[in-house]
């Protein structure tokens, strides 16, 4: 069954190195002013093709390998965001610390499933245009397993 995309909801908490939250936005509250959210999984894939499987029928051989993920979020950026967003912007500021994003991700609503993991902040990227509103894109890079519940 189709929804609408304006039902997703998003839920970011903070975490510092030991996995500890810091802060958290409450449920089923957005983050200010995000539009746009992606959620993207991938599995290497390890070709494991030796001389005779190819003579058998031409097909390559491949193994599962390891698993990634990322998660872009864009819309316009709203530093009040207290919860949300300024947790973002902290977690990219300080990963040298080893704080990080817990993230729950609602695609159809919290009356749904959601996927859930841990993910450090690839990419912050503010944005500004004289003829435009300030516009904000985040890239989070997943760093535990990833589980649909």
């Amino acid at each position: 069954m189709a929804d609408a995309g304006k039902n997703s909801v998003i839920e970011i908490a903070l975490k510092d190195s030991s996995g500890t939250i810091i802060q958290k936005n409450s449920n089923d509250f957005n983050p200010a002013c995000l539009r746009s959210s992606g959620l993207s999984l991938s599995t290497d894939m390890l070709d494991t093709t030796c001389f005779n499987s190819t003579a058998i029928d031409s097909w390559r051989r491949k193994i599962e390998g390891l698993k990634d993920g990322s998660l872009t979020l864009d819309g316009d950026f709203d530093d009040t965001d207290d919860y949300a967003q300024v947790s973002l912007i902290d977690a990219f500021l300080k990963q040298n610390s080893g704080d990080y994003v817990g993230v729950k991700w609602y695609p159809f609503g919290t009356s749904g499933k959601s996927f859930q993991f841990d993910a450090r902040v690839e990419s912050f990227d503010p944005s500004t245009d004289v003829e435009d509103k300030v516009t904000v894109s985040y890239s989070l890079s997943t760093i535990s397993a990833v589980t649909y519940a």
